[in-house]
C-alpha cells in the first residue's frame, strides 16, 4: 500500500548535525543583521556627483580621447563652470593632503574673518616641521599678509598662527570642517591646519575640487589663489619679497590662475590648479602623484581644453540635494553608531593598568563577512552525506560473502 507523502518518515537528524545546523542558522542571522559601523549603514543613493564618480580606476567621456596616463592614484579635471567633470580616476579615494590643504583652510578664514585683522605670533606656534616662511615671536602680521605668505610659500609656520585668528585651533579645525561639509565634501577629514601628517586625516581628488571650485568663486580667495609676488614683513616691517611655488607659473603654462603643490612621504605629491583659455576655467585636483605633479596636471588641463564643447560629462561637481542630505544624514548616524560601539567596547575591555583595545575602523564590515562564510560553511558540512556505520554483527552470525 503506498505511504501518504505527509506521512512519509522523515530521515532521522543526529544530535551532531543539529547542532551544527543551529550554528549555521546564528551566523546567518549575524550576517544578516545590519552593525554599527559596517558598510551598510553608510547608504546613499550613489556616489556623490554620480555613479561613475565611485570608480576605482579611469574614467572619461566615451566620446573623447582618453586623458594622459598618470601615475598619481587619483585626480579630477572638471569644468568650474558647469560643474561637469571631464575625467576621472578614484575620486572619491581618501588619501592625507599634505598642503594643498591649506586651500580649505584659506576659504574657511577669507569666510570668517576680517583680512585687516591683527595676529600675534606666538613662539608656540613655529615649532612646526617646515616648509617655513620665518615669522618673528611676538610681532603682528595681518590676515591679508599670512594668506599671501600661506599659499605662495605654503608656510606651515603660518598656518599655525592663521589658525589660531578665529580664536583657537579647536574653532578654525571645526570651521573648516564646517566649511567642507557646507559644500558636500564628505570625504574631507582636517585635524591640522596645514595638511601635516595626522592619523584620520583625509581627502578626495573630489572634495578637493570642490573646495577649489568654491574658492575661484569668492574674490577674496581668489586674489591670494592667484599671486606671485607680494611684499611679506610684520605691521609697521620690514618688508621682503615673497614669490610664488606655482609650479604652473614656473612652467609659463598658458591661462594658469593659481595652484596650490603639497609633499609628505604618507600623501606622496599633491596638486590643485585652475586655468583659463577660450572663457573655459578647467580645475585639476591629483593626489599621490609620485613626482612633483605640476607638469602631469598641466598635461591634464592641456587634454581638457582640446576636448570639444560636444564631449560628455562623467559626473559633476555640483551634488544633487537629495544626495547630499542623504549621505550628510548616513554619515552623521554611522559615525554615532560606530562611536557608540566602539566605546562599549572599549568599556567591556578596559582593566586597571591596561590600555583600553579599540576595533579599528571597518573591521565590522569584515566580521560580518565572516559570519556569512561560516553560516555558508557550517551548513554544508551539516548536508553533506553521513557515512554509515557498519551494522553490528549478531553472536553466532555467519560473515556475509561478496559475490
Amino acid at each position: 500500500m503506498p505511504v501518504s507523502p505527509l506521512t512519509t518518515p522523515m530521515p532521522a537528524i543526529s544530535r551532531r548535525r543539529a547542532v551544527v545546523l543551529v550554528a549555521a542558522l546564528c551566523c546567518a542571522i549575524g550576517a544578516a543583521i545590519p552593525w554599527p559601523g559596517a558598510a551598510t549603514a553608510d547608504i546613499r543613493t550613489g556616489p556623490i556627483g554620480g555613479s561613475l564618480m565611485g570608480t576605482t580606476g579611469e574614467v572619461h567621456a566615451s566620446n573623447s580621447a582618453p586623458p594622459p596616463a598618470m601615475d598619481a592614484s587619483a585626480y579630477v579635471v572638471a569644468d568650474a563652470t558647469t560643474g561637469n567633470v571631464l575625467a576621472a580616476k578614484q575620486p572619491h579615494w581618501r588619501n592625507e593632503p599634505a598642503s594643498i590643504l591649506k586651500t580649505l583652510l584659506t576659504l574657511t578664514i577669507v569666510r570668517n574673518v576680517p583680512l585687516d585683522k591683527q595676529v600675534v605670533v606666538n613662539a608656540a606656534d613655529l615649532n612646526v616641521e617646515c616648509t617655513c616662511v620665518g615669522l618673528t615671536p611676538g610681532r603682528s602680521y595681518t590676515v591679508d599678509a599670512l594668506l599671501h605668505a600661506l599659499l605662495m610659500r605654503s608656510g606651515n609656520d603660518v598656518a599655525n598662527v592663521l589658525a589660531e585668528a578665529t580664536g583657537s585651533r579647536a574653532k578654525t579645525l571645526q570651521l573648516m570642517n564646517a566649511t567642507a561639509a557646507s559644500l558636500g565634501a564628505y570625504d574631507i577629514n582636517a585635524l591640522t591646519p596645514n595638511g601635516l601628517n595626522t592619523p584620520g586625516q583625509a581627502v578626495s581628488a573630489y572634495d578637493m575640487a570642490l573646495v577649489l571650485r568654491a574658492g575661484l568663486a569668492d574674490p577674496r580667495f581668489l586674489q591670494y589663489f592667484s599671486s606671485t609676488t607680494f611684499s611679506f614683513g610684520p605691521v609697521g616691517g620690514p618688508s621682503r619679497p615673497l614669490e610664488s611655488q606655482n609650479e604652473l607659473w614656473h612652467l609659463g603654462f598658458s591661462g594658469e590662475i593659481g595652484a596650490k603643490n603639497g609633499w609628505t612621504t604618507p600623501a606622496g605629491h599633491t596638486f590643485a590648479a585652475a586655468a583659463q583659455r577660450g572663457g573655459r576655467t578647467l580645475i585639476v585636483t591629483m593626489l599621490n602623484d609620485d613626482h612633483p605633479a605640476g607638469a602631469d596636471a598641466a598635461a591634464l588641463l592641456n587634454w581638457g581644453f582640446g576636448l570639444s564643447a560636444s564631449a560628455g560629462a562623467v559626473g559633476s561637481l555640483v551634488p544633487a540635494p537629495a544626495d547630499v542630505a542623504q549621505a550628510q544624514q548616513a554619515r552623521a548616524a554611522a559615525n554615532a553608531a560606530k562611536a557608540n560601539t566602539i566605546q562599549q567596547h572599549a568599556n567591556a575591555q578596559t582593566t586597571p593598568g591596561r590600555p583600553t583595545k579599540t576595533p579599528p575602523p571597518g573591521s565590522n564590515v569584515s566580521v560580518q563577512s565572516g559570519f556569512s562564510l561560516g553560516a555558508v560553511g557550517l551548513a554544508g558540512i551539516a548536508l553533506l552525506p553521513g557515512r554509515r556505520r557498519p551494522k553490528k554483527r549478531r553472536r553466532n552470525s555467519r560473515p556475509t560473502r561478496e559475490r
